[in-house]
């Protein structure tokens, strides 16, 4: 009996599959529009720190300040 009805498998799967992936994404967009308009981002360049394991950044502040510009 199961040869008989495995036919069915593949397409049923593959509709199980689409079907999945609309819920997904009106979800995902659902979300989208209840996020907020205005952001708030908080960039600090920061030469000034000791660290053993990390490099000097000489640039920090300058990245930082370029940082800024291009997320307004």
């Amino acid at each position: 009996m199961t040869h008989r009805h495995g036919y069915l498998r593949i397409p049923l799967l593959m509709l199980f599959a689409i079907l999945s992936t609309i819920d997904v994404r009106a979800a995902v967009e659902q979300n989208a529009s209840l996020q907020p308009r205005n952001r708030l981002a908080i960039v600090i360049g920061n030469t000034n720190y000791q660290s053993k394991r990390l490099e000097h950044l000489a640039n920090a502040v300058n990245d930082a300040t370029k940082l800024s510009d291009s997320l307004k």
